[in-house]
């Protein structure tokens, strides 16, 4: 039997609420037709089943699994979460929290990081903005792995973009080109190297 955890709850305010459950993994992510709101209009909803991965539930009964399961829906027309649990942890007693980057910090490294700031003095604003202990806060590691896996993704900061811009306006297309030499197709670019 499931039990509604919160209901129709921002995303934002959701990850805070899973951020203080016990630890889980994910072991099911799928888009489904949604069923959590009032649009009429058809669109989707991700559906994520979570399992506990607690290692104080694993020493509390080391032959048996926890029996606690949670279940996220989060429409994607609204943004909204629905989170839903059932069954009960082998233990209350929490494992002490390594750090980590949470959705919140994401969210203010990728902000940072279009900023083009470094992983060191994002890491050193989280703590400011958010009141991060040097205990709480994630390690430089995480944070140089994740800025640099953002930048290189949704940037384009990597070492061959620049050169595979060159390649493309050398093969540009235009009036001197002969017919029979290899040519490309693209934009003009701003002096940001933005197309037009």
């Amino acid at each position: 039997m499931w039990t509604t955890v919160c209901s129709d709850m921002a995303r934002e305010d959701s990850q805070l609420l899973m951020e203080d459950m016990k630890v889980f993994i994910v072991v099911k992510s799928q888009l489904v037709p949604c069923v959590v709101c009032a649009l009429t209009k058809p669109h989707k909803m991700r559906y994520q089943l979570l399992k506990c991965s607690s290692e104080t539930c694993k020493e509390a009964a080391p032959y048996d699994e926890c029996l606690w399961k949670g279940k996220v829906l989060t429409c994607q027309g609204l943004n909204r979460v629905t989170i839903m649990e059932t069954g009960a942890h082998e233990t209350l007693v929490r494992e002490p929290q390594k750090p980590k980057m949470t959705p919140r910090l994401k969210d203010y490294g990728r902000e940072m990081a279009t900023q083009g700031l470094k992983p060191a003095r994002i890491r050193n604003g989280m703590a400011r903005r958010f009141g991060l202990t040097e205990t709480e806060m994630p390690t430089l590691r995480q944070v140089q792995w994740f800025v640099s896996s953002y930048s290189k993704k949704n940037l384009h900061r990597n070492d061959d973009y620049d050169e595979i811009l060159s390649q493309i306006e050398q093969l540009a297309y235009g009036p001197t080109v002969s017919d029979t030499k290899p040519f490309s197709f693209g934009w003009k670019r701003d002096a940001h190297g933005r197309p037009d």
